[in-house]
């Protein structure tokens, strides 16, 4: 092989990797970002039932 072509496979085998390491990453992000979402509302509704059975005032449930 030439070294012209050895250096061209060489280049698009390293944009592949760089373009599926990218894909893997946004998946990742993606689905971290899902269970954070929802944590967060497993998490704020516990609250909010805890704050009903405490007869807080209706302005200071209202925070949450």
């Amino acid at each position: 092989m030439s070294p012209e072509f050895t250096l061209y496979l060489i280049k698009e085998f390293q944009k592949l990797k760089e373009l599926e390491q990218q894909t893997t990453y946004s998946l990742e992000r993606q689905a971290k970002r899902s269970f954070s979402t929802t944590n967060y509302e497993i998490h704020t509704n516990a609250i909010k039932k805890q704050l009903g059975k405490l007869k807080l005032p209706k302005f200071k449930q209202q925070i949450v």
